[in-house]
């Protein structure tokens, strides 16, 4: 794909071109910015939330299909998986690591498009942008192996299109590295895509256990460094999907007619949309937007209030 820069340009000028890098003018010459994460313009590059395995709202591991343990990672598979703080790179404190040896990773992270209702909803992943995904990844004994990513768009219930197939498997081997590969988005999603799917697959090729985290995805053709975003503000990303109460609430509602008791709660954060809502609390009835959760309940001794536990919240692609 040629680029067409603007003329005439002087010293110090900026251009930003359809596949997302930006180039300078230095010398008489457009140079391609090697980084951006020392500059103005730092900041949300990375479009995988959770890249680094923060977030473990549901639990610690999983052995099921679905959405089970790390915010925002879906397991294919019914191998089990752990959160692992002691296997890490230098400069991350948790990784995603599988709990027996020679057994693959696999996993895949949806990327939520702008719009579901637009033929033109690709949004950034526009046909012809240029991405680079970047990992962190080894065996837990610094066997070898490989890594198979996959992009393709999705309506949440299946793989439709296929999104780039210029992605190929990377090897690794020993102690812990970092990789990359740069792909061209190749088509657009159909008007009833709800996501770009990321999957990847960690496949040891000995004894090892894998083990990755630092998962990076980027516009333009290079890996910058990871971005370590503050935890309130991952945390927050990962419930627009997903929230899990920490504790049991009690609410003081006014009493209405026989005794029901009503009341409008804020979510922490805007979901996607109307969430499952799961209690262990069998006396509530819960419903709402993806804004607010209403608790009704019957509580004649007001000083006792309506006790909610348990509470989850799931509106996941």
């Amino acid at each position: 794909m040629s680029i067409q820069f603007p003329t005439p340009a002087s010293q110090g000028d900026t251009f930003t071109a359809s596949n997302g890098v930006i180039y300078t003018y230095d010398n008489g010459g457009w140079t391609a910015n090697s980084s951006l994460n020392s500059g103005q313009l730092a900041g949300f590059r990375n479009q995988l939330i959770n890249g680094d395995f923060r977030i473990w709202q549901r639990g610690a591991s999983q052995s099921a299909v679905g959405f089970g343990s790390a915010d925002r990672w879906r397991s294919n598979s019914t191998r089990q998986i752990n959160s692992s703080d002691s296997v890490i790179p230098t400069g991350f404190v948790r990784a995603i690591r599988g709990a027996v040896a020679n057994e693959a990773l696999s996993l895949r992270h949806p990327i939520e498009l702008y719009s579901e209702t637009s033929a033109t909803n690709a949004g950034q992943f526009s046909t012809g942008s240029v991405w680079t995904l970047s990992w962190y990844v080894k065996c837990d004994d610094n066997t070898a192996g490989s890594t198979n990513v996959k992009l393709t768009w999705s309506d949440s219930s299946s793989n439709l299109g296929t999104a780039a197939s210029s992605v190929t498997d990377v090897a690794f081997d020993g102690d812990w590295a970092r990789y990359s590969t740069t792909f061209t988005i190749e088509g657009a999603p159909s008007n009833t895509d709800k996501c770009l799917i990321l999957s990847m697959g960690v496949t040891p090729s000995a004894t090892g256990k894998a083990v990755l985290t630092g998962v990076q995805l980027e516009p333009g053709p290079v890996a910058t460094p990871f971005e370590h975003r503050p935890i309130g503000t991952e945390l927050a990303l990962c419930q627009r999907y997903f929230y899990k109460s920490d504790t049991n609430l009690r609410l003081y509602p006014p009493a209405l007619t026989g005794g029901q008791r009503f009341l409008t709660v804020p979510r922490p954060v805007t979901m996607r949309a109307v969430p499952t809502e799961t209690q262990s609390t069998s006396s509530l009835t819960l419903s709402g937007t993806a804004g607010v959760i209403n608790v009704v309940g019957s509580q004649p001794d007001a000083s006792s209030g309506l006790l909610l536990t348990g509470y989850t919240a799931d509106a996941e692609l």
